[in-house]
């Protein structure tokens, strides 16, 4: 299966040591939509579907065997941080569904002063 990464897993960031060596990188992506992406501070993004508002996001697209991605469900904290959905990916004109995770529902962010 595929994976959309648009975090700290990315490959030069402080997590890529959670995905490197269960997963096989596939290529530099975007998502076909647009989608609301908050950064919580100190490498915590969220995706939020964003309905056509937002931006398309930039990210890695990573090939995982349905065996390990429970891995990466627990690291992202599915299902009380993140939720792991579908999502449409462009690899140049071509679409591929990968999982990506998005902020779960209930998780309320609040502005920090």
């Amino acid at each position: 299966m595929f994976v959309f990464i648009y975090g700290t897993l990315k490959r030069g960031f402080s997590n890529h040591e959670k995905i490197k060596d269960i997963s096989t990188f596939v290529c530099d992506v975007k998502s076909k939509e647009k989608h609301i992406m908050i950064d919580c501070g100190d490498g915590f993004p969220y995706l939020i579907k964003g309905s056509g508002i937002g931006f398309q996001i930039l990210g890695e697209l990573y090939e995982i065997s349905e065996d390990d991605i429970h891995i990466l469900d627990e690291f992202e904290g599915v299902p009380f941080l993140y939720s792991r959905e579908e999502i449409e990916i462009l690899i140049g004109d071509d679409i591929v569904i990968a999982q990506a995770y998005f902020k779960a529902e209930g998780i309320i962010i609040k502005e920090w002063n």
